[in-house]
């Protein structure tokens, strides 16, 4: 039977990990529906895809939104979900995380309609389930009967499945229905970035003016956005990266570039010698020579390319969140004078068996397509 399928991604990098499949479904005579938003999802969409439009994503990060504005919008997403769920008839949801206010309202909504909910792991979890103080069950079934919100802080609860890329995230999601189906994605990388020419890297290095030296990107997170941590030391971190980049740009070897995360918005606060907001990543990553980030998962991309990829692990934030990607790290260092020697020293490269993080073994596609649509 043929199934409507509604996926609501978070980033354009959720929509790259997920794009190949689910473009797959729709080419079998699926209908595969899309919410997308113009700040949050700026690449094209799979034309198989039937995008529909939502553009108020963004507004629950935007500052001054105060409870009144958010209500207000709870109440319109609502409405909305209601209405594309029922118009549409969709048989399927297929959310990257059940904890944003927008999936989270969708996904109970559907689960209201007797509605399949699925979470597609497409990038890290930041932090392993809590148990819930009474205050915040008392306040979860407030959200609930006002705005069918529950969201958080746990990964996972509110849906019906789970989809993780490695058995690591099964200590990081709320629920025990889940598969480990690897990453397509990520499997396919090598021979997409070996297929980039040398001629498109270097016409990339020459853009940015680093023909001869050696690029050092930065992949960052929306630490503040997701409240990863307290604002002293989400301050004390990017004043630590600025510092990176200053001492890396004034050495003349080196070119820095700070990749920001697509819901990050708090780096512009602060000055780096170079920004890349919007790029093509295979390329980025095929142009660089060393990645550097805390926790997130372009580490992995990076160590599939076979670059040098460094872990940043300040003592002052805590240890849960920085571990999940260790494995990947060739080194790993809690200070900036030992990234700075970890750059110039680190040679020999670990090898690329991160399969608890995300196991490349695994056929994705046809594990996503027997839960999706049986």
């Amino acid at each position: 039977m043929k199934k409507n399928i509604l996926l609501i991604p978070t980033t354009d990098n959720v929509l790259t990990n997920w794009g190949g499949i689910y473009q797959s479904l729709s080419i079998q005579g699926h209908s595969v529906y899309i919410i997308s938003d113009s700040n949050l999802i700026t690449r094209e969409c799979c034309e198989e895809f039937i995008k529909i439009d939502l553009h108020v994503l963004r507004l629950f990060q935007a500052k001054g939104l105060n409870y009144f504005k958010a209500m207000i919008l709870k109440l319109y997403i609502n409405i909305f979900a209601k209405y594309i769920l029922k118009k549409y008839q969709i048989d399927v949801v297929v959310v990257s995380s059940d904890n944003p206010i927008v999936q989270n309202i969708f996904v109970n909504i559907a689960k209201a309609l007797g509605i399949k909910t699925i979470l597609h792991q497409a990038s890290g979890i930041l932090k392993k389930p809590v148990q819930l103080s009474m205050y915040k069950r008392l306040k979860v079934r407030v959200k609930m009967l006002l705005f069918n919100e529950s969201s958080l802080e746990n990964i996972g609860s509110d849906v019906d499945i789970c989809l993780i890329q490695g058995e690591i995230w099964i200590e990081y999601i709320d629920n025990a229905n889940y598969k480990v189906i690897g990453n397509e994605y990520y499997r396919t990388l090598k021979d997409r970035i070996d297929d980039i020419s040398s001629a498109n890297v270097r016409k990339f290095r020459d853009g940015l003016g680093g023909q001869e030296k050696k690029i050092v990107v930065f992949f960052s997170q929306p630490f503040k956005e997701l409240r990863a941590f307290s604002d002293k030391d989400i301050r004390r971190l990017y004043s630590e990266i600025q510092e990176l980049s200053e001492r890396l740009s004034n050495d003349g070897r080196y070119m820095f570039i700070f990749k920001p995360h697509p819901q990050e918005a708090y780096y512009k606060e602060f000055h780096f010698s170079r920004v890349l907001e919007k790029v093509d990543l295979d390329l980025l990553i095929a142009s660089s020579d060393v990645c550097i980030t805390i926790f997130s998962t372009m580490a992995i991309q990076s160590k599939i390319a076979l670059k040098k990829t460094i872990g940043y692990s300040p003592n002052y934030l805590p240890k849960d969140v920085l571990s999940q990607m260790s494995p990947v790290f060739d080194a790993i260092s809690d200070n900036i004078d030992g990234i700075f020697h970890l750059i110039e020293n680190t040679s020999k490269l670990k090898s690329r068996e991160f399969s608890l993080i995300s196991d490349l073994s695994i056929d994705t596609k046809a594990i996503v397509e027997e839960v999706v649509v049986t």
